[in-house]
């Protein structure tokens, strides 16, 4: 029996209110349907713009059919036997609309058949393939929602709302934005990898949060009016008490937990040996000057895109991902087709899969940066991270490398062919020494943008100023009216680099004492454990996982939404037979809990229960 996963069809992006700039003819409207739609990915390399027009249209239909029953809802879905068709509303007149395939099994037939009739013998033994059968249970509708939305707060904490981008910039601009980001995100997707409800709740506190939270607490208390702290650590965040206090979006924390995780990488990355390249690679002629340089890396749309049709599997870099993208404007024949960057395109060429580090490079441009002055554009402008400050003997260097004739790899580019950056360094041992024996400390700095709470779709730009030791980092919002970092931000290096070597003591002496903590019993380690989730205030304030059997909490959590006067909803499942349970209290938060003793009864669950609140206070 083969089983093939659930995939991604398509997924487009459209606004129903939105008209031709230039004039049209009445009749056609055709045109006026196409103006509409915003972003369009498929799994086929190229699509005609009959079907996309059919595709939306069809999604229009069955949003319109639902309301006729319903009042109006932001997130509608629609089961078939081979599809689910997912339409969510993130903003007023926006909508997401996804097309996924279910995951399918292939029974083999058996070429012995008992049947007394000839004819029926016959057909069972010819060999012809039975029809798959579709697996309707194998994604959660809350799940896919959940994965949409977390989307869509990245693609809003990293250029702005749809509302904000249209009205500043214009449609053009917003199509530019959504495919950047929306093309490389969806076909990252998978389905049924990302079904994790710990992600869906929020980011994850530190265990040891409240041991650290004083220390945060004091530091914050003499930061300047308008900047807000928040530590990142691997995988967890600790926020101040008054960054929560005015409750940010858990994207933001989010999303500076996966650039401080990766640029943790990457550091890791550089102190490994460059790849040369290969005997056989051609490499460019820098005689020509900056242009050809320029040129050589022209981007055709995508951040870390080339155009040039150079052989990746000579670069040496595993993480090569190339993709194309129609520049040209909408043509109005009804038999055009529209190109559009697939899975199925990719792997029937050469190209090697997407490495993790270069998909996250391709989505956020707003990773960390040198500094460099920064450019005052449009509000919802293609944002370049800068940062304040001397130049560092490591910023001379690069001046160096590149009066050398040597390209210095970028964040958002594939790394140049041409000589690599330790053989420059080596033929500078003057750069290099001035770089290794440099201490000082600099903030860098990035940019997100953010909304107010009673205007959740009025973004404005904000700088966030980073500071990192090791595996730990402290982010400093500007929050509230002042949306720019203070000029005199250097002097408080000098308070964040203690206030992290502080928490590397605290997080060193806490491993200790697990360490040195005694063993558990072999009876404890045999019997089933439980496991749970604690949420409070959008973050997970601990808990031990829930990686299995996730169906029945999702069903609560949604009951759970749907009626908000319940405070718990709890089930029981036949193989095997676990209790899972979703308890909420106001001021303490909610439980996601799995007990997987058999012989626990409901007032036993109960008492588990009141137990981990009593845990967690």
């Amino acid at each position: 029996m083969t089983r093939t996963p659930a995939a991604l069809l398509y997924l487009t992006i459209y606004n129903p209110t939105i008209r031709p700039n230039s004039t049209v003819d009445e009749d056609n409207e055709d045109a006026e349907e196409q103006a509409q739609i915003l972003f369009y990915t498929s799994r086929d390399q190229a699509t005609s713009r009959d079907k996309t027009l059919r595709q939306v249209g069809l999604a229009k239909a069955l949003i319109h059919f639902a309301e006729t029953f319903q009042t109006a809802s932001s997130y509608q879905n629609v089961h078939s036997q081979s599809r689910r068709m997912v339409m969510l509303s993130p903003e007023p007149n926006f909508w997401i609309h996804a097309a996924i395939e279910l995951a399918k099994t292939l029974q083999a037939q058996s070429s012995k058949s008992k049947s007394k009739d000839k004819e029926k013998a016959k057909e069972a033994s010819s060999g012809d393939v039975p029809a798959p059968e579709c697996l309707d249970g194998s994604l959660h509708d809350s799940a896919i929602r959940a994965h949409l939305l977390r989307g869509y707060e990245q693609f809003k904490i990293i250029h702005g709302s749809f509302t904000s981008i249209l009205h500043s910039q214009g449609q053009q601009a917003l199509e530019l934005q959504l495919e950047r980001f929306f093309t490389i995100w969806a076909w990252s997707w998978d389905l049924e990898a990302d079904c994790n409800l710990s992600l869906d709740l929020g980011p994850p506190l530190h265990p040891i949060y409240p041991s650290i939270l004083p220390a945060i607490d004091t530091f914050s208390s003499h930061l300047p009016e308008g900047l807000e702290a928040i530590v990142l650590i691997p995988d967890h965040v600790a926020p101040s008490s008054r960054y929560r206090s005015l409750r940010y979006p858990t994207a933001l924390a989010r999303h500076l937990m996966s650039l401080s995780s990766r640029s943790h990488h990457e550091a890791n990355a550089k102190r490994l040996p460059p790849e040369r390249p290969s005997e056989g690679a051609e490499l460019p002629d820098n005689s020509a000057g900056p242009s050809a340089t320029a040129d050589a890396h022209a981007s055709n749309g995508f951040p870390g895109a080339t155009s040039k049709a150079a052989d990746v599997r000579k670069w040496g870099w595993p993480g090569a991902f190339l993709l194309s993208r129609n520049s040209g404007k909408k043509s109005g024949s009804t038999t055009s087709l529209t190109r559009s960057n697939s899975p199925g395109s990719l792997a029937d060429s050469s190209v090697a899969p997407t490495a993790q580090d270069a998909l996250d490079d391709a989505i956020s441009h707003n990773s960390l940066s040198s500094n460099e002055p920064q450019d005052e554009g449009c509000p919802h402008g293609d944002l370049t991270p800068s940062t304040n400050g001397d130049m560092s003997p490591c910023d001379s260097g690069q001046r160096k490398l590149q009066s050398l004739g040597v390209e210095t790899p970028r964040p958002s580019r594939a790394p140049s062919p041409t000589l690599t950056t330790s053989e420059a360094m080596s033929s500078s041992p003057s750069v290099a020494d001035n770089c290794k024996t440099s201490n000082r400390v600099h903030f860098t700095f990035l940019n997100v943008f953010l909304a107010p709470g009673d205007e959740p779709w009025a973004t404005c730009r904000h700088s966030v100023a980073l500071l990192k030791r090791d595996d730990i980092a402290v982010a400093l919002i500007s929050g509230g009216d002042k949306d720019r970092i203070p000029n005199d931000i250097e002097a408080l290096a000098s308070q964040t680099s203690q206030l992290l070597e502080q928490i590397d003591v605290t997080l060193s002496e806490d491993a200790k004492r697990t360490l040195d903590s005694s063993l558990p019993s072999a009876t404890k380690i045999l019997q089933p454990q439980d496991a749970h989730l604690m949420k409070s205030h959008g973050y997970i304030a601990g808990g031990t996982g829930l990686s299995s059997h996730l169906d029945l909490l999702y069903d609560a959590k949604e009951l759970l939404e749907k009626q908000p006067d319940n405070v718990e909803v709890f089930s029981r499942g036949l193989t095997p037979q676990h209790w899972h349970v979703v308890h909420r209290e106001d001021d303490r938060g909610e439980i996601y809990l799995q007990v997987a003793r058999k012989e626990t009864s409901l007032s036993d669950v109960d008492n588990v229960v009141q137990k981990l609140y009593k845990g967690y206070a």
